[in-house]
C-alpha cells in the first residue's frame, strides 16, 4: 500500500514536473501544450490495449517496466534541469539574427507607441532639468530656432525657457550639425561626441551635393579648413563673411562650394544669440573645440550612442536605428550590445531591441494631448512611424487645403491634428487644423493644452484676448 501512495505521488508530480521543464527549455506555449497531446495519446491506446495485454502478461513486471520507465524520465528531467542554462542562448541567437521570441514579446502598434512615448516624457511631464531632459533626448532638433523651446514645455514639469537661453550662453549645451546632417540642440559633453560620430554623414552630403560635390573635385581642401579654423576663432563668422573671406583668400576656388565643405568638415556651432529664447540672429559660427575651450573626443562609442537612442527612442528596430542617425553598420552594432538588449518582434514580425528595464507600460494606458513643434524628434526618428500615425487619418490631413503648419498635435497618443497661429495686434488665434471628429473629451482636452500652449508662446497677445480654435480640414 505504501508502494502504491509512493508511486501515485511520482507519477501526479510527473505530471506537474514535465510541463514546467518543457516551457523552462523552450519558453514555447506551442510545444508545452503539444506536451498534453502527446500524453493524452498512450491513455487513448491503453484503454483499448490495456485490459487485453494485462490478462495475457505478468502484472508485476508490467507494472516493475512502467516504474522503470518513469524513474527514467524523471532522471532525464533532472540531469536537463541541473545541467544550467538549456535554452537561454538568446544572447548568440540574437547576435546570429536567429532568435524567434515567445509569443508572449510581440508588441502591439499601441504598446510601442506608450512605449516611446514614455521614453520621450510625453505620458507624464517629467520632473527634471531643462540640461537633463536634453541629454536624456540625445539632442533635440533645433533647425528652427525655438523649437527645443516648445518641445521641453511639452515634456517638462517646471520648464523656464529663460533657462534654457542661459544654457545657451554659458556654453552648456550649443547648436551643431549632428544626427542626418541636421542642426540639434546638444549638451556641450554630447557635442564633442556626437560630432565626430556623424562625421561620415556629412561626409557622404559633401559628395551628394549638386552643386558643392563636382565643384571640389580635385580640390585639396586642407589649406582652407586651416585658414578658417584660424579665421573663426578670432571671432565668429556669418555665411556671408566665411564666403568672402575664402574668395578673397582662394579666388581661383569655388568660394561657397569651399564655405559648404568647411560647415561638413569642421565642427560649427552656432553662437547666441542664435537660438536664445526672445532673441534673433542670423547664423554664426565658430568650431566647437574654440567655443568649448575642448578638443573633439578621439574615440567616441557608437555602442553607447545606440544604447541612448534605444532608452529615449525604443524599443527600435535595427532600421529605425539607422533613420535616426543615418549612419550605416547599426546592425553590427546592436550585435555587439546584444547581451545588453532585450528583444521582441512587432506585429509584423520585426525585431525590435530594448534594454531589458526600459519602462514599457499598458498600451491602455493613457496618453495625454501633446503639441509638438513643426520638428520634434519623436516623429522624425523610426524607419516606420507608424506607432505615431493612424494612416486614415494622416491622409485626410494631407489632402486637405494647403495651410502654414507649425506643429503637430498628439491625441491619444497619436498625430491627429496640425496646428498655426493667427497673430494681431489685439491678440492671437491657436486653429487646431484635425480631420475627423473628436470625442467631446479630445476637444475639451486640446483646447485646454492649447490656450497653455498659447499663453506660453504669446504671453501678451494671449493675455489680451487668446483664443482656441478647432478646425475641422476635412469637410
Amino acid at each position: 500500500m505504501l508502494g502504491n501512495f509512493v508511486s501515485g505521488l511520482g507519477t501526479q508530480a510527473a505530471l506537474v514536473a514535465l510541463p514546467y521543464q518543457v516551457d523552462v527549455q523552450t519558453e514555447s506555449a506551442l510545444l508545452t501544450g503539444l506536451l498534453g497531446a502527446v500524453e493524452l495519446g498512450p491513455l487513448v491506446a491503453m484503454a483499448l490495449l490495456g485490459g487485453a495485454l494485462a490478462d495475457r502478461s505478468d502484472r508485476r513486471r508490467l507494472l516493475l517496466l512502467d516504474q522503470i520507465g518513469l524513474v527514467a524520465v524523471a532522471a532525464a528531467l533532472c540531469g536537463a534541469a541541473l545541467s544550467g542554462e538549456p535554452h537561454d542562448d538568446k544572447e548568440e541567437a540574437l547576435a546570429a539574427g536567429s532568435y524567434d521570441p515567445p509569443v508572449s514579446d510581440l508588441l502591439s502598434v499601441r504598446a510601442l507607441n506608450r512605449a516611446t512615448l514614455a521614453r520621450q516624457l510625453l505620458l507624464e511631464r517629467a520632473d527634471m532639468t531643462a540640461l537633463d531632459a536634453v541629454e536624456h533626448l540625445v539632442g533635440m532638433q533645433a533647425q528652427i530656432p525655438h523649437d527645443p523651446y516648445l518641445g521641453l514645455w511639452s515634456r517638462l514639469a517646471s520648464f523656464d525657457p529663460a533657462a534654457l537661453g542661459r544654457l545657451l550662453v554659458e556654453r552648456k549645451v550649443v547648436r551643431i550639425v549632428v544626427m542626418r546632417g541636421t542642426i540639434h540642440l546638444v549638451s556641450a559633453d554630447d557635442c564633442l561626441a556626437l560630432r565626430p560620430l556623424m562625421q561620415p554623414v556629412l561626409d557622404a552630403e559633401l559628395r551628394r551635393h549638386p552643386q558643392s560635390g563636382p565643384a571640389l573635385e580635385g580640390v585639396d581642401v586642407e589649406p582652407v579648413l586651416a585658414y578658417v579654423r584660424t579665421l573663426v576663432a578670432q571671432a565668429p563668422r556669418t555665411g556671408a563673411q566665411l564666403r568672402a573671406a575664402i574668395a578673397q583668400r582662394f579666388p581661383q576656388h569655388d568660394a561657397a562650394a569651399l564655405a559648404y565643405a568647411c560647415r561638413n568638415l569642421l565642427a560649427f556651432v552656432q553662437v547666441p544669440p542664435r537660438g536664445v529664447w526672445g532673441q534673433t540672429m542670423q547664423v554664426s559660427s565658430t568650431t566647437a573645440e574654440h567655443w568649448l575651450g575642448r578638443p573633439l573626443a578621439a574615440a567616441p562609442s557608437i555602442d553607447e550612442v545606440v544604447v541612448r537612442y534605444i532608452a529615449a527612442f525604443g524599443p527600435a528596430t535595427v532600421a529605425d536605428i539607422a533613420s535616426w542617425s543615418r549612419l550605416t553598420g547599426m546592425r553590427a552594432v546592436v550585435e555587439r550590445i546584444a547581451p545588453r538588449l532585450r528583444v521582441f518582434r512587432d506585429e509584423r514580425g520585426r525585431a525590435l531591441y530594448d534594454l531589458p528595464d526600459a519602462p514599457r507600460p499598458a498600451a491602455d494606458t493613457p496618453a495625454p494631448v501633446r503639441f509638438l513643434p513643426e520638428y520634434d524628434n519623436v516623429l522624425l526618428s523610426h524607419a516606420d512611424r507608424g506607432r505615431f500615425y493612424c494612416a486614415k487619418q494622416r491622409g485626410r490631413l494631407s489632402a486637405a487645403p494647403p495651410r502654414p503648419i507649425k506643429g503637430t498635435v498628439l491625441v491619444e497618443g497619436v498625430v491627429r491634428a496640425t496646428w498655426r497661429i493667427d497673430r494681431g495686434d489685439d491678440g492671437a488665434m491657436l486653429l487646431v487644423d484635425h480631420a475627423g471628429a473628436f470625442a467631446r473629451h479630445d476637444a475639451q482636452a486640446v483646447e485646454t493644452e492649447g490656450a497653455g500652449m498659447l499663453r506660453f508662446l504669446e504671453p501678451e497677445r494671449a493675455a489680451a484676448g487668446g483664443e482656441v480654435r478647432l478646425v475641422r480640414v476635412d469637410g
